[in-house]
């Protein structure tokens, strides 16, 4: 049947020969594929059809002596963010009008206003004129590295007074 097929088109014997040749390395090809297709298929069946019926172990820790202990082994580095309650706050002529805490930490920015100039946009690690370098922008903060010394600069908000009921305007 292969003489039928090729015989027209391959008229010499090493045509011939090289034409048997290379339907027998497409055979072996398509063998070697669908082993391996069906090796595959049964790796991920053999994934998906675990035994469930065993039941995971539960670890139950102090959720707070857990983050602490893992904290102070320090596996991923030192954190650096810093505890503002614990800071002292700045004695600069420094007044912040506004934050805006993004994540990654970079793309946050802080709008402060120096002594009586009109406010400025910054972000960490910029310097102002005094001479701080801000250290972290915080939601409701700045914490400023002033010669080594870390100080916060918190977020001033003024209190709102509500004054008496409003009276109606219209009476039913």
């Amino acid at each position: 049947m292969l003489e039928l097929l090729l015989g027209p088109l391959l008229t010499s014997r090493w045509a011939k020969r090289s034409a048997i040749l290379i339907n027998g390395l497409l055979a072996v090809f398509l063998v070697w594929s669908l082993i391996q297709s069906v090796s595959a298929w049964r790796a991920d069946w053999k994934l998906v059809n675990v035994n469930h019926s065993a039941k995971p172990s539960v670890v139950s820790l102090n959720e707070d002596s857990a983050t602490i202990a893992l904290t102070d082994l320090g596996l991923f580095g030192q954190s650096e963010s810093t505890n503002p309650s614990t800071l002292p706050i700045t004695s600069l002529q420094l007044n912040l009008m506004g934050t805006t805490k993004a994540t990654p930490r970079q793309f946050s920015r802080a709008i402060i206003a120096e002594a009586d100039e009109p406010g400025k946009i910054y972000h960490e690690g910029d310097t102002l004129s005094s001479g701080v370098i801000i250290h972290e922008i915080l939601k409701d903060g700045v914490i400023f590295d002033n010669g080594g010394h870390l100080e916060t600069l918190p977020l001033t908000r003024l209190v709102l007074e509500f004054g008496d009921k409003p009276k109606a305007i219209f009476n039913s």
